[in-house]
């Protein structure tokens, strides 16, 4: 178990400096710091028998939060932690806080500023004149009673991606789905010819840290320029942990039964 536990922390110590890059620095196999903003720091510790036993420990920095906002973050990981028991938690942890960091930056923005953001809203239409990819659907995956499908695209920007997003919910079907649970990956040439531009996002639609769990998946295997959404229908019966794995396991199929593996430069080759 400590072996498989040591594997896991350097697997996912890899996915999370992969995709936040700009946010983490790995001070040792077992502590890695996320800097948020200037207000706010983190640091994780990873005891030994992390993930399969016991939770990372985590040290708040943010001298300019309040008590309250202090209470939000400290709770936020807890609850995070308290819904991945046993998995690797640092990209969900992070992705959360990033998330709630995102909401608090929206609720300033309208105390303060609320017309000019109302207008700033008004005048950024999405999705105009973007040409909508070609998607390619899965099969379906089916557990008592509850349906997975998995929908992919090459794409070049957000925009193309919200665009396959957009077209497939003008599918009754897809668009009646409990879920659509999406994850997208760009990474192009900037042109200065030392940089590339990356970007990244996901979305659980209702289906918390499902999105998460693709996107380190997606950055796992090495795929870039690619949306991936996946589809469920909930079928009545709570199916617990399983419902990820078909998650992922639809996914995966997708990515590799259509090629997609290679859209971006896979890591072995990086």
């Amino acid at each position: 178990m400590a072996e498989d536990d040591k594997q896991a922390r350097l697997d996912e110590l890899t996915a999370v400096e992969s995709i936040y890059g700009d946010v983490v620095r790995l001070e040792s196999d077992r502590r890695i710091v996320a800097t948020f903003s200037e207000r706010l720091e983190i640091a994780f510790n990873l005891p030994p028998d992390y993930p399969s036993k016991a939770p990372p420990s985590f040290e708040i920095s943010a001298p300019t939060f309040s008590r309250a906002q202090k209470s939000e973050i400290d709770a936020l990981l807890q609850t995070t932690y308290c819904e991945n028991m046993g998995c690797p938690v640092l990209f969900s942890w992070i992705d959360a806080v990033l998330q709630h960091l995102e909401k608090l930056k929206d609720i300033e923005e309208e105390q303060n500023v609320v017309e000019e953001a109302e207008e700033d809203e008004e005048a950024v239409p999405e999705g105009t004149d973007v040409e909508v990819p070609e998607i390619i659907s899965s099969g379906t995956i089916t557990d008592r009673k509850s349906v997975f499908q998995a929908h992919a695209a090459r794409i070049q920007s957000k925009e193309e991606a919200m665009a396959v997003l957009a077209k497939l919910k003008e599918n009754t079907k897809i668009a009646r789905a409990t879920h659509n649970i999406y994850s997208w990956i760009v990474r192009r040439p900037r042109g200065d010819g030392k940089t590339d531009y990356k970007a990244h996002d996901c979305d659980d639609d209702g289906e918390t840290g499902a999105a998460s769990r693709v996107l380190n998946m997606m950055s796992t295997m090495g795929v870039e320029n690619l949306m991936v959404v996946v589809s469920r229908w909930y079928g009545g019966v709570h199916l617990g942990p399983d419902r990820f794995r078909h998650i992922n396991n639809i996914a995966r199929a997708v990515i590799v039964e259509n090629g997609f593996v290679d859209v971006g430069r896979s890591k072995a080759n990086r």
